[in-house]
């Protein structure tokens, strides 16, 4: 986008162009130099422009190395949690102007591709974050839980070992002892690969009763 258009109707037009890209799309946004909301779609988040993000991690990354930067999942000014990917933007001077932000709902982005590779739902399919973070599950509510910390896994060895295991191993297999469906504590064998955009990794992990 030239200089000229950060800040115009035609950056307007980028913002709602690339929001409706995407059936996963929360909102689009322009992200000024100073680190503060400048452009928004769509217009029912305008609230948020003038909001100063400057501090937040992945914005700090974006700004300081100028290359594409994918967030972890936080919860989000909207009041949800969600997934920020940004992406730099130069001047035709190639002069650094700010950032162009998409904020993407994490759960409706994992069940599109899950529901893909496993339309009959024949297996367990987890994805997870290097920190034990639960970001998506076929059972839904485990969404945002923790696997090393909450209260549900730490009385439950296995799980705690077998996600360290994971969050230091790209892929692998393993087992661990858990509820089945009816509540009932029994062995399960796991499978697990990584995905990654922009140096941002998610451990997917699938899982069937022994």
């Amino acid at each position: 986008m030239k200089n000229s258009e950060f800040f115009s109707p035609a950056g307007f037009d980028t913002l709602k162009n690339l929001h409706n890209s995407y059936d996963y799309s929360i909102d689009a946004v322009i992200i000024g130099s100073d680190g503060k909301n400048v452009s928004i779609y769509p217009q029912s988040y305008n609230y948020l422009i003038g909001e100063n993000i400057s501090n937040r991690s992945y914005v700090v990354k974006g700004f300081t190395e100028k290359k594409p930067v994918m967030s972890d999942v936080f919860l989000t000014f909207e009041g949800f949690p969600a997934i920020d990917q940004n992406y730099p933007d130069f001047s035709l001077n190639n002069l650094f102007q700010g950032m162009i932000s998409l904020l993407i709902g994490q759960t409706e982005m994992f069940r599109y591709a899950i529901y893909q590779a496993d339309p009959e739902r024949k297996f367990e399919i987890f994805i997870i974050e290097t920190d034990g973070d639960i970001v998506y599950d076929v059972n839904t509510t485990q969404i945002g839980h923790n696997l090393f910390t909450d209260p549900m896994f730490i009385d439950h060895p296995s799980i705690v070992e077998l996600v360290r295991i994971i969050s230091n191993s790209t892929n692998g297999t393993g087992s661990y002892e858990y509820y089945n469906s009816s509540g009932v504590l029994i062995q399960k064998d796991a499978v697990w690969g990584t995905v990654s955009q922009y140096e941002k990794e998610w451990r997917i992990v699938v899982a069937e009763n022994r």
